[in-house]
């Protein structure tokens, strides 16, 4: 197996190591995940956060009540009284285009962007957000918020770079019934907690 398809599996390990220290030392601690209500929402850093998205740790495929494949996603607090972070616009990009998700059989989509149980779709375009010259702020996100409770099925199906031909493959499992995945969201109910949450 050569460098360049190893990469991958090694940045998956070296996120998870990353993720159980800090779980861990949050539990020494007693810390807890949540921030309290004085945290202000996070504005991803382009430089670092584009980086950071070029592996996705995970094949997430989901299925939405609508059609929200041109929305961008924000990350809300667990009880949806607030924004937690959004993208800036010119983080919107995966592998070189616009993050929209790509679509897979029956009405299901493979997430490029990076989402979890606690997103809300915006009204806002990929194409629209990523022409804007700064993220809105905040209280204008509010108001373009479409639906923050948008799934009926969201899981985990492992890591990304297993998947050499990920359409091909993430549609094989959605006829199986989903064999090897995780269940984070299923019939619009939330089935198990992801750490970042």
């Amino acid at each position: 197996m050569s460098t360049n398809r190893l990469f991958p599996y090694l940045l998956s390990f070296v996120l998870a190591l990353g993720l159980t220290a800090c779980a861990s030392s949050s539990a020494t601690t007693g810390s807890t995940s949540v921030p309290d209500s004085n945290t202000k929402p996070v504005l991803l850093d382009p430089a670092r956060s584009t980086q950071q998205m070029a592996e996705l740790p995970s094949a997430l495929v989901y299925k939405t009540k609508k059609d929200y494949s041109k929305n961008v996603p924000i990350l809300m607090r667990a009880d949806r009284s607030g924004i937690l972070s959004y993208p800036h616009p010119k983080d919107l990009f995966f592998r070189g285009k616009l993050a929209c998700p790509t679509p897979l059989r029956k009405e299901y989509w493979l997430d490029n962007r990076g989402i979890g149980p606690n997103i809300a779709f915006t009204d806002y375009s990929y194409e629209e957000y990523a022409a804007l010259e700064q993220a809105p702020d905040t209280a204008t996100l509010r108001k373009h918020i479409l639906d923050c409770d948008p799934f009926i099925e969201l899981w985990d199906c492992g890591p990304r770079a297993r998947f050499e031909f990920e359409p091909g493959e993430l549609n094989a499992l959605i006829d199986q019934g989903f064999p090897g995945c995780k269940p984070i969201i299923k019939d619009a109910k939330l089935i198990f907690e992801t750490e970042s949450e």
